[in-house]
Parts: C-alpha cells; structure tokens; sequence
C-alpha cells in the first residue's frame, strides 16, 4: 500500500512540474522552465523513451496519453 501511495505523491509531483513548465513557456519564463525541469529529472527512468524535439514538444500530450495506456 505504501508504495502505490508512493507512486500517486510522485505523480502529483511530475504533474505539477509539467504543468509550472508549461506556465513558464506560456509566460516566457526560462528560469520556472529550468526549476521545472530539474524536477522532472529526479523521476527519469533509464530505459524509459525521452521524447527530444523543438519547443512545439513542450506542448505534446505526453500525460494524456500516458494515462489512456495505462
């Protein structure tokens, strides 16, 4: 049970993150981006696909899709 409690805090906490992100962007904001980002980057999974592109990639549903996968 704890580690399922785990899985739902780091959710809310990659999801948070993704959203500050894109606020950043929208607001032009590169330090929020940056703090954003290095959030994100203590979940990174090595194994796991890194979607790599322009700024345009900021903007992909990446959790929408993730969670009609799951």
């Amino acid at each position: 049970m704890q580690e399922n409690e785990n899985e739902i805090i780091q959710m809310q906490e990659i999801q948070k993150a993704i959203s500050a992100a894109l606020q950043g962007l929208l607001k032009n904001s590169k330090k929020e981006t940056v703090y954003s980002y290095k959030i994100l980057d203590k979940y990174a999974v090595k194994g796991q696909i890194l979607f790599v592109g322009s700024s345009l990639m900021e903007f992909f549903p990446i959790n929408e899709m993730q969670q009609t996968l799951e």
